[in-house]
């Protein structure tokens, strides 16, 4: 014990039998003070109840535990869930590429069969997305590299060409003070792709969309790059606590199917980063991305 050793502290805990019968758990802690030949002089001491704070750790612990059993139904439940429907809808878009409406005449018979099209159209779209998010969500063993901003931004910008020539939009970057993000770089391009992209498609009627990119270095090392705009922007009072939510529109006018922001987001925190916006109704909107050191 500490009087007789070296130690002049303790502290223990143990479960203790109270009068009415009931145990409670206690923690034990003491101070010896010693003279300078080390014999104890004093004890000071306090037990502390410690009952229900040990309760709600258990309580906790089981609660994880559930939620962990429910995580991994859940995450089963949509595996079998998007590769039972894979089969039936391939079946179905095949159905749809042989009928041939030529030979239709019946007005509603082509209303009822474009329906059908649209319609498994738009299952196809919804299920590629499940199951993009679902690999983004369990993909734990991405390849990390170092990417040229530069290199990216031109890649993403030459594939939606034709839409930038279209809005007439400007695109300013400055990648001066930080050219390269160490991260994964069809993650990487998936950003860039889908802010681009949301700018052009949120523009303002009344000007040509300007879009600027650029990065900054904190302290800590990590990287921020900001993407602005200075299109139709959002009401931030109302949309902030449901901007990255799936399936989430904000603007009636647009084709968007409310899953892009949802997949950046996911994308950058399962590397670990962050992303924040900020924008105000007719000024523009601005995401700001922080990529850890």
């Amino acid at each position: 014990m500490a009087i007789k050793s070296d130690e002049n502290k303790w502290v223990s805990e143990y479960r203790l039998k109270k009068a009415d019968g009931e145990y409670a758990t206690v923690v034990d802690k003491g101070f010896v003070l010693k003279d300078e030949k080390g014999n104890a002089l004093k004890l000071i001491g306090s037990l502390n109840d410690i009952t229900l704070k040990k309760e709600a750790e258990r309580e906790r612990e089981n609660l994880i535990k559930e939620l962990i059993i429910s995580n991994n139904e859940l995450k089963q439940f949509s595996h079998i869930t998007t590769h039972n429907l894979r089969a039936p809808l391939t079946n179905l878009i095949s159905i749809c590429s042989l009928l041939n409406t030529d030979t239709i005449s019946d007005p509603k018979i082509l209303k009822l069969i474009n329906g059908f099209k649209t319609s498994t159209h738009h299952l196809n779209e919804t299920l590629n997305d499940l199951i993009g998010i679902l690999i983004i969500k369990e993909n734990t063993n991405l390849t990390i590299v170092e990417n040229d901003l530069g290199v990216v931004l031109d890649k993403v910008r030459s594939s939606i060409s034709m839409f930038i020539e279209k809005k007439g939009a400007s695109i300013e970057a400055d990648f001066s003070e930080a050219k390269t993000i160490t991260f994964n770089t069809p993650y990487l391009e998936s950003v860039f792709l889908n802010l681009l992209t949301n700018a052009l498609k949120y523009a303002a009627p009344n000007r040509a969309p300007l879009i600027k990119i650029k990065t900054s270095k904190k302290a800590d090392g990590s990287v921020c790059l900001v993407f602005s705009d200075n299109g139709i922007g959002m009401n931030m009072k109302t949309v902030k606590d449901k901007i990255f939510g799936l399936y989430q529109k904000f603007h009636s006018n647009s084709d968007g199917k409310g899953i892009g922001l949802y997949l950046i987001h996911s994308e950058i925190t399962a590397m670990g980063g962050t992303i924040e916006v900020d924008s105000e109704v007719n000024v523009g909107t601005t995401f700001t991305i922080t990529f850890k050191a």
